[in-house]
């Protein structure tokens, strides 16, 4: 009976533990405290896709450097590859008083020309020389005078005259605002009445849009 009783002793400890333990009330279960986890962007971007737009808000304000190690990508709307542009104009004949004259296309509605090189070529009559060259435009409402000098180059065996070139980058506008409407033109006259010959004349550039 000793044994037995011994026996039963740890038994009934347990069984009471275990009806203690169950009758507890159950407690929520509380997360460890995590650190804020911060996502580097460098030296990719992030592209999110497929989501809403999303607003941000708050204090502090946002802020987005633009620093040499992580700079920021931009896109120039106004970029000068986007819109090239090249025209010519020729003048067949010259007139008794020596004087020739071209017009180029007018510039498109909502746009203006930025011209960054005049360039042309005169062959003409031996001894004969341009003695003056002008690129007439409008801008911003403006009607404007430009005069360019031409170079001698020779005499050609070809056209059997001198051949005079002209060269130079610019920085023109050409548009069609304000009061000032009309194509770009160029007026050329020469040192000789009624000389023989020809000249064309090449304007580049890129176009923008008129705010």
């Amino acid at each position: 009976m000793k044994q037995l009783g011994r026996a039963l002793v740890p038994a009934l400890g347990a069984a009471v533990l275990t009806a203690v333990l169950f009758s507890m009330p159950a407690r929520p279960a509380v997360a460890q405290h995590v650190a804020p986890v911060t996502v580097a962007n460098v030296p990719l971007p992030t592209t999110v896709t497929n989501t809403p737009s999303v607003t941000i808000s708050g204090s502090p304000a946002v802020s987005v450097g633009n620093g040499s190690a992580a700079p920021l990508f931009v896109q120039n709307v106004d970029d000068p590859s986007r819109q090239p542009f090249a025209r010519d104009c020729v003048i067949n004949s010259f007139s008794g008083a020596g004087l020739g004259s071209c017009s180029f296309e007018n510039v498109p509605a909502g746009k203006r020309w930025v011209i960054e090189s005049m360039s042309g070529q005169f062959t003409v009559d031996a001894g004969v020389k341009p003695v003056s060259i002008d690129v007439q435009l409008c801008s911003a409402g403006y009607a404007t005078d430009n005069f360019f000098p031409a170079v001698l180059q020779g005499n050609s065996a070809f056209f059997f005259g001198d051949n005079f070139t002209v060269n130079q980058p610019v920085r023109l506008y050409s548009d069609n605002v304000g009061g000032c409407h009309g194509s770009t033109f160029v007026n050329a006259e020469m040192s000789n009445a009624t000389p023989s010959g020809f000249a064309e004349f090449i304007l580049s550039g890129y176009l923008v849009n008129v705010p």
